[in-house]
């Protein structure tokens, strides 16, 4: 007999659904054996638990023997009720992963908190019916989005009574993939079959397949129409790690935009449909992912990659991010890491927030790992990145709430004192139009918060984004960017200093005329210039830099007496150092050394200095 891996997840059953340490785990056999028994670590895990399994080669190809073990666990912890899984399959040599979800007595009222899995194998058929394709639906949506959820209704779609289930887009495709394949077989084959499964699945959300008959969910879990969709169903590493690297590709066809309706069967000869189990020939023949699709679905299919994911707080930059790099994008997962850390407390706290890759850091990046049953090397490849992005929407609340609901959610969390920059732009809501709604438009595009057109057109989905963006840092939900919303705007997509070691580079040394200062986690120049009634130019002047990034520990020098015979002005709309000089008494030159700038050229927002 051979061998499988059981990892246990454990959760509250509450919105966030935040790990429970500290639950008793006992597994059983077929034969109700007590074969293992354990307790969750303080990330809500009990991994590496060992259980015996058929031959790998029986799930290789068609037989009438099963080529998995099936198990039955049992959970228990005071103060939540006691919830079973049952038919948990287990395959030699693959890990299956299962997340129960404990619930108080309070919330299993109405809820059934034990799940009996069913016995599947490599399926489905039942009498599904063939759809064209390539029908062009006339309700389509303008860009193929990667959303971070969708509404799963577990069963017909004109059963009224049936549920509907809030799905993760990723978490959904890899618990399709574990009910209608196996994990065990060719990595070409199960490429091929999630790929198909998320073209079929992108099409229905392309087209808004059921939203456009009046359905209130984005597909179903009835098999005679759609793919088998199991809640609380064991997901397999193989498929979980693929489905990380995978879920954002789809299939076209010919020219035809939409994701393809990549239709398949058990097994069939039926042209224009994938056989599952001829592509597991296919591959053990040596063909490869992109062959076995062609193969079915024609010579003219290519594989396109949607660029951004729909309500995640950051696309993920292209390169994998280790040890020793300093980023913009380091910084993103250095904030969402510290998040996700107040419901996972294994993960340490990262002290510094400057976009350096530390050991604090990497050390965060392994535990996080661990936590999610990641390979711990400690670099944020894509499957780490998404994986952190998912987990820290799901524990800001993003995932837990639909923009109607946003609004009512966050009512003014936080106090922020806007910049100066802020307040020299407009407010922008719905209608708006012009170069600072496109300004806006950028940020959130870079940001992952918007995917439309960046036209200077401020519409519903640039609403959208704006309230997403502002639940996400804790404002007053509105869609309307005011100076708050410009201040967290402008200084997330801020670079932070080049950095060069641990250490930060010092600057020059304090001339005496000023108050040496030491910056701290949070400092900005305007800030500081703002505490101490002086000007960014004057301070940068003081203490010989150029830059306007801050690094923590870097040694500053502020002027005394608010900068040395000079009033700190911030430049407005319509203002040049011709009409400034002349309306203060004193000459361009003369404003152009005091605020230590070359330019004749000013921007808005932008900190001078003139000379009394």
């Amino acid at each position: 007999m051979e061998t499988g891996n059981l990892n246990i997840k454990t959760t509250t059953g509450g919105n966030i659904g935040a790990p429970l340490s500290g639950v008793r785990i006992e597994v059983f056999n077929a034969n109700g054996r007590s074969v293992w028994s354990g307790t969750t670590d303080e990330s809500g895990n009990a991994d590496g638990i060992v259980l015996s399994a058929p031959n790998r080669e029986l799930s290789q190809t068609q037989s009438s023997a099963l080529p998995f073990g099936l198990y039955t666990i049992r959970a228990k912890k005071s103060g939540y009720a006691d919830s079973t899984v049952e038919n948990v399959r287990i395959f030699s040599g693959e890990t299956a992963i299962q997340d129960i979800a404990m619930l108080t007595s309070g919330e299993t009222k109405g809820k059934e908190n034990d799940v009996r899995l069913p016995v599947l194998e490599v399926c489905c058929d039942e009498n599904k019916p063939t759809e064209n394709p390539l029908k062009a639906d006339p309700r389509v949506l303008e860009n193929v989005v990667i959303p971070s959820y969708i509404i799963v209704h577990d069963g017909a779609a004109t059963n009224s009574s049936a549920a509907n289930y809030r799905v993760l887009f990723t978490e959904y495709i890899k618990n399709v993939a574990s009910n209608e394949i196996y994990s065990t077989w060719k990595p070409a084959a199960l490429c091929a079959n999630i790929r198909a499964i998320i073209s079929f699945t992108l099409n229905r959300i392309y087209t808004e397949w059921y939203p456009s008959k009046g359905y209130n969910f984005t597909i179903t879990s009835d098999t005679n129409t759609d793919h088998k969709y199991i809640p609380g169903a064991t997901i397999y590493k193989t498929i979980n790690d693929m489905v990380d690297e995978l879920f954002n590709q789809y299939i076209v066809k010919g020219n035809v935009p939409q994701p393809y309706l990549a239709q398949y069967r058990s097994d069939t000869t039926t042209p224009g449909i994938m056989s599952q189990w001829g592509s597991q020939e296919l591959a053990i023949r040596g063909y490869t992912c992109d062959q076995i699709l062609k193969y079915y679905y024609g010579d003219d299919i290519t594989i396109k990659t949607a660029p951004v994911v729909d309500s995640l707080p950051s696309s993920y930059p292209g390169v994998a991010m280790r040890k020793g790099d300093c980023s913009g994008e380091i910084l993103h997962m250095q904030r969402m890491l510290n998040v996700i850390r107040t419901n996972y407390p294994a993960i340490p706290k990262i002290p510094t927030l400057n976009g350096y890759f530390d050991d604090a850091t990497e050390q965060a990046v392994k535990a996080f790992q661990k936590a999610f049953g990641l390979t711990q090397d400690g670099v944020v490849g894509k499957s780490t990145w998404w994986k952190i992005s998912l987990a820290y929407t799901a524990v800001a609340g993003l995932q837990r709430n639909t923009p109607e609901s946003v609004l009512a959610a966050s009512k003014e969390r936080v106090r922020v004192t806007p910049t100066p920059q802020a307040y020299s732009r407009p407010t922008l809501k719905f209608g708006s139009t012009g170069a600072y709604v496109t300004e806006v438009q950028e940020i959130l595009r870079k940001l992952g918060y918007y995917i439309g057109e960046v036209d200077g057109k401020f519409g519903s989905q640039t609403e959208r984004a704006v309230k997403s963006f502002q639940y996400a840092f804790g404002l007053t939900a509105d869609g309307i960017v005011g100076p708050k919303t410009w201040t967290y705007l402008l200084e997330s997509v801020e670079e932070p200093a080049p950095c060069t070691g641990d250490e930060p580079t010092p600057s020059p040394e304090p001339t005496p005329d000023c108050t040496p200062y030491t910056v701290k986690a949070g400092d900005t120049l305007w800030k500081l210039a703002e505490r101490y009634g002086t000007t960014v130019a004057a301070i940068k002047a003081a203490s010989g830099i150029t830059s306007d990034n801050l690094q923590i520990g870097q040694q500053l020098c502020i002027p005394s007496g608010g900068g040395t015979g000079c009033t700190p002005y911030t430049v407005k709309a319509g203002d040049t150092l011709w009409a400034l000089a002349n309306r203060y008494g004193t000459t361009v030159n003369a404003i152009k050394a005091a605020s230590g700038i070359t330019s004749d050229r000013l921007q808005i927002g932008q900190q001078l200095c003139i000379p009394n």
